[in-house]
């Protein structure tokens, strides 16, 4: 084979590329698969009873993105596992002090802390 066939078959293999279709490339309008970033934190969140637990637990698995939420009696802490994508720390405590409860960062305000049941009342009078 000569010289001229070689470049001329080498130039037909790259133009017959060039045209097929770009199928695999992602576009614009594609979505793309991201991963969750999850993660888990510690609050500290004011409450007395199976009742707190039960409005504490409740209001902060509503959130979107809330995987998982467990508040402990005796020591006063949530444990939360949430996509950070969904929500924030800061969100889930502004949550939490909507239904009645302080937290770390804020305190419920006096309407909905004089909502809760007596047994849930935690502040000193």
């Amino acid at each position: 084979m000569g010289r001229s066939t070689l470049l001329f078959l080498s130039f037909g293999v790259v133009v017959a590329f060039a045209q097929t279709p770009q199928e695999a490339l992602p576009t614009s309008s594609d979505s793309v698969f991201m991963p969750a970033a999850v993660a888990t934190d510690t609050i500290a969140v004011a409450g007395r009873c199976k009742h707190c637990k039960e409005r504490i637990e409740g209001a902060v698995r509503q959130l979107p993105g809330v995987q998982s939420a467990e508040w402990d009696r005796i020591t006063k802490l949530l444990i939360v596992t949430y996509d950070t994508r969904q929500t924030s720390r800061s969100l889930i405590q502004k949550r939490l002090a909507a239904v009645g409860h302080d937290t770390e960062e804020f305190t419920a305000p006096d309407e909905a802390y004089a909502k809760l049941p007596k047994c849930c009342r935690y502040r000193s009078p």
